[in-house]
Formats: structure tokens, sequence, C-alpha cells
């Protein structure tokens, strides 16, 4: 019994391919290639397009997404290292010695019982002085930055209250 349903189904597989044409019924020559009509070439190149598209865009957001996540992991590193330097300076300033060195350096104070001593330079003349004179302040510039820095830098407001006063 077993026998005789493998014959048949063996018969109706090749039933459909005799005569050397297709499972399909129609006539199939060999060396004969596919011919595509226009319909089918558009279709096809639609079909192309759509799987482009559908690749595209995920691509794009994936390495936009890794540009952004570069940026963001830079910006946290400097951001720690910021806070380790902070730390560090919150620790200088927590040393009294750090805090004794910088009153002396900045304000020139004095432990009890010291002495505080002043050394005049040589070089120095009488009229010099620790603070700067607003005269040796001023920068002369060639003409033409003169002429650039009054079209571009806004005039101080103190200076236009001396120059309406002057004029008056």
């Amino acid at each position: 019994m077993v026998d005789e349903t493998r014959q048949t189904a063996g018969r109706a597989r090749t039933a459909g391919t005799r005569g050397g044409g297709s499972a399909f019924g129609g006539v199939r020559r060999r060396g004969a290639g596919v011919e595509l009509t226009p319909g089918h070439w558009v279709v096809v190149i639609l079909t192309v397009i759509i799987v482009l598209v559908a690749i595209a865009i995920p691509l794009k957001n994936y390495f936009q997404q890794r540009g952004e996540i570069a940026r963001l992991e830079t910006s946290i590193a400097a951001k720690e290292q910021r806070q380790k330097d902070i730390a560090a300076e919150i620790d200088k300033f927590s040393n009294d010695a750090y805090k004794d060195e910088l009153a002396r350096n900045r304000f020139g104070t004095t432990k009890p019982g010291e002495l505080a001593y002043r050394i005049n330079d040589p070089r120095m003349t009488d009229d010099n002085s620790l603070t700067s004179v607003a005269e040796d302040l001023i920068v002369e510039y060639p003409w033409y930055e003169d002429l650039w820095r009054s079209v571009t830098v806004p005039p101080d407001p103190d200076q236009l209250e001396e120059q309406e006063d002057v004029a008056q």
C-alpha cells in the first residue's frame, strides 16, 4: 500500500511537467531569459527605493544618536574633571597654612609677634607709587584703530556725561 501511494505521488509530480513544459502550464525554452515589462521594472525600482529609504532613515538616526552620545560623554568627562578641580580647590582652602599664606600675600598681614619689613627699591623715585595713575592706563593706538574703535566700541556713559558738561 505504501508503494502505491509513492508511485501515485511521483506520477502526480511529473504529470505537470510532461512534454518539456513548466509546472505552471507554459512552455519553457532552454536559454531563454525572463523578460520584464516596463510595469515590472517600475515595481522593482519602487521596491528598491522603499527598501533603501527603510534602511537609510534608521541608519541616519543611529549615526546622529552615536554623535550625540559621543558629545555628551565628552561633556560629562569635562564636567567630572571640573568637579575634581573644584574639590581640590576646596581641600586647599580647608588648610589653615594655605589660608595664612594667601592672607600674607594678598593683604600683607602678619601673625602676632612678627615684624613686617618694607624694602624700598633704589630704582623707585619719589613719584612712583603702588597704584597706577589714570594717564598710565591710556593706550595710544594708530589712527585707523582709533577710528575703528570709535565705530565698534560703545562709549562709556561717564565719558558721555563729561562731554555734555564740557559742551555746556
